[in-house]
């Protein structure tokens, strides 16, 4: 088997198509997907509420977590404004929960925390700072998070 096989058996089963279920509300283990924002954005050409097009969309990053806030331009338009997030609230916080478990992700598996932040900037993606990361690892701070995250 060619060196040029072997990539193609590898490349072919990357891109294999599985379905993917929820099991649970666990916040840990649902599955996490990378959404380039062009495409996220295309999910935001209409208002939602009457359906009229192109409604006034702005998008803000709150570490890992999207916040697309969208006001339709309708008159007639019965909820001008929608807010859509794109991650939960670890529980009983205000916390996005993927800026929480990438914290937890980080500790628990030894990585260091600026290489890890390091490689999602060179991948455009979307992360945390260093300083958060510290914040979140602080001693105190919603320790009850981390036992409920570990122990679920």
């Amino acid at each position: 088997m060619t060196l040029l096989e072997i990539y193609y058996i590898c490349f072919v089963s990357i891109l294999s198509l599985h379905r993917v279920f929820i099991k649970d509300n666990n916040l840990r283990t649902q599955p996490k997907f990378l959404v380039f924002l062009m495409q996220l954005l295309v999910l935001f050409k209409f208002c939602h509420s009457c359906k009229a097009d192109n409604p006034l969309v702005e998008t803000k990053q709150v570490g890992t977590m999207a916040v697309i806030t969208s006001t339709c331009t309708n008159t007639k338009c019965k909820r001008k404004d929608t807010v859509w997030k794109s991650q939960p609230n670890m529980p009983g916080t205000k916390i996005p929960a993927g800026n929480f478990l990438l914290c937890m992700s980080i500790l628990l598996s030894g990585s260091s925390a600026s290489k890890v932040l390091q490689m999602f900037q060179h991948m455009g993606v979307a992360c945390i700072s260093l300083k958060t990361f510290f914040k979140h690892q602080s001693v105190g701070y919603e320790l009850h998070i981390i036992i409920k995250t570990i122990i679920l």
